[in-house]
């Protein structure tokens, strides 16, 4: 008696492809905010008219991302 099965009796190897997901989640919008006068105006913007520069209407899918760097007394 044989321990493996034949050849003819394995399942036959998936000949399709997977389908892919067809949900896309919308990227969030990142704004490095450095305290300038370029930064700041492009934040008054976002705020001002959201739909205008593709952000929702409530902002939650804007991340602004802010840093303080220099020396420690």
């Amino acid at each position: 008696m044989s321990v493996h099965a034949p050849a003819s009796q394995l399942a036959p190897a998936r000949t399709t492809p997977a389908t892919p997901a067809t949900f896309h989640p919308k990227r969030p919008t990142v704004l490095s905010y450095g305290l300038g006068a370029d930064s700041t105006a492009i934040l008054l913007m976002f705020l001002a008219d959201p739909a205008a520069h593709g952000l929702e209407p409530d902002l939650s899918d804007l991340i602004v991302v802010h840093a303080i760097t220099g020396d420690v007394l």
